[in-house]
């Protein structure tokens, strides 16, 4: 049996593979990939729980949306991190088993000069949210912090008695509400077309921040805020959200 760390491992591994793949290898990365989510207990947990409920194509209406002429559509990823691996999961599944075409979405969503450019778009807008997302969650998994969001629910290892005793440094409701802030920026952050590494430290940094909103470590949210501004300032410089999220923090008296 795999243990948590090579699970996370593993997938760390095979979903890079594909990233990094063209186009004509991708089916046998997509497999592997595949094949790694659905033998490791603890994905295959992560993955039953985002996909419970999930409409998978309702997701699927509202995230391509077609344009007028051929290659004109545009993808519009979802804008929670539970839909994020429910529906990428559940595409991929389905490319996987013949059900949808991966060239065809390609042409219509993704469409840039040559097949492993339009690949490469597919992958960055995509492939790298999905593999933040899951990161993100089995961390927290490992650290048995995994919170249940969207349910207003929480899913934890340790006994009622002694989570009742945690402190946090912000309410679930200011953590939520700044996690819908950085939803919106990341939405945005993916559609750049900027240099497929730059993009991915853009998506590590949102994520590390998203990462410390549930905590009670004060300046490590203080931390990770001022990483996410300062960059998103650099890249974006009319970006609303940051003044909000900035009001937050200082009403909870983590930043002066």
């Amino acid at each position: 049996m795999q243990t948590r760390r090579q699970s996370i491992d593993n997938f760390t591994k095979c979903i890079d593979a594909l990233i990094y793949s063209s186009y004509i290898l991708s089916d046998k990365k997509l497999t592997d990939l595949m094949r790694t989510l659905s033998t490791s207990k603890m994905l295959y947990k992560l993955i039953e729980h985002c996909t419970d409920d999930f409409d998978f194509y309702a997701q699927y209406e509202k995230s391509f949306v077609s344009g007028e002429t051929f290659g004109k559509g545009t993808y519009v990823p979802p804008t929670d991190a539970r839909a994020t691996i429910a529906f990428v999961f559940g595409l991929l599944y389905q490319i996987n088993t013949n059900q949808i075409e991966l060239l065809p979405l390609l042409d219509k969503y993704f469409y840039a000069g040559e097949n492993t450019d339009r690949f490469r778009n597919f992958t960055m807008q995509v492939l790298v949210p999905f593999r933040t997302e899951i990161l993100h969650a089995t961390k927290a998994m490992m650290e048995e912090q995994f919170y249940v969001e969207p349910k207003e629910a929480e899913v934890q290892v340790k006994p009622a008695a002694e989570s009742q005793k945690r402190s946090y440094a912000l309410t679930k409701k200011d953590a939520r509400q700044i996690g819908t802030y950085l939803d919106e920026t990341r939405a945005i952050i993916l559609q750049y077309k900027i240099d497929v590494k730059q993009k991915t430290e853009l998506v590590d940094v949102y994520t590390a921040f998203r990462a410390t909103l549930f905590g009670d470590n004060a300046k490590l949210i203080k931390s990770a805020y001022l990483a996410y501004k300062y960059i998103t300032l650099y890249y974006r410089k009319n970006d609303n959200n940051i003044s909000r999220v900035e009001q937050i923090l200082k009403n909870a008296s983590i930043i002066d």
